[in-house]
């Protein structure tokens, strides 16, 4: 789904939402963990949380994929 795609569900729904565009400001700390943390209690572990927010077809991914655990964060 798309991100407009979304906004318009969301607002049909009268659901209060909130967008964040990453790009423009990322992620803080707390953020980051408090969202690693939330996927890791449906992922089964920390380690697979963060692969799973990885971005596998960034071109950037290669150098990433052999990183252990602590760097890959």
């Amino acid at each position: 789904m798309t991100q407009k795609k979304a906004q318009m569900w969301f607002k049909e729904r009268r659901i209060p939402f909130q967008f964040v565009d990453l790009k423009e400001k990322e992620m803080s700390r707390g953020e980051f963990e408090s969202v690693v943390e939330s996927v890791s209690r449906a992922a089964g572990s920390r380690a697979e949380a963060v692969e799973l927010l990885a971005d596998k077809n960034s071109k950037d991914y290669a150098s990433f994929a052999y990183l252990d655990g602590s760097d890959k964060e």
